[in-house]
């Protein structure tokens, strides 16, 4: 019995584990909501890029991105964004937390994260 529970908990932890762990940045890049503002942290190797956006917003909205030191965080920093800067935010809605890591990204290497109070 503990011997097929040790195997089904190996099998769990190895089945999450990244291919490649350096392109992995999904729990590299946090945000959340505190206050009036929207904290982004980067803890990748590497400059993000970002650009937020309210969800309910985001449907109606045409974008594109762009990589200047505007919208740029630097590896291991933390940018407090007011909520008033969120494209379109209202109370209660959720982000769209879109980030990148070049200055100018394929479709397929922009990432994002939902962000709700």
């Amino acid at each position: 019995m503990r011997l097929s529970l040790l195997i089904i908990f190996v099998g769990l932890l190895l089945s999450n584990c990244s291919d490649n762990p350096s392109k992995s940045t999904f729990e590299q890049v946090n945000a959340e909501i505190s206050n009036s503002n929207l904290d982004i942290a980067n803890y990748s190797e590497a400059t993000i890029y970002y650009f937020a956006i309210d969800q309910d917003f985001a449907a109606k909205a045409n974008w594109s991105t762009k990589s200047t030191e505007e919208n740029a965080i630097k590896s291991m920093d933390i940018k407090k964004l007011p909520l008033s800067e969120v494209a379109g935010y209202k109370p209660d809605n959720k982000i769209i937390l879109y980030y990148w890591t070049s200055k100018n990204p394929q479709q397929s290497e922009i990432n994002h994260i939902l962000v709700s109070k």
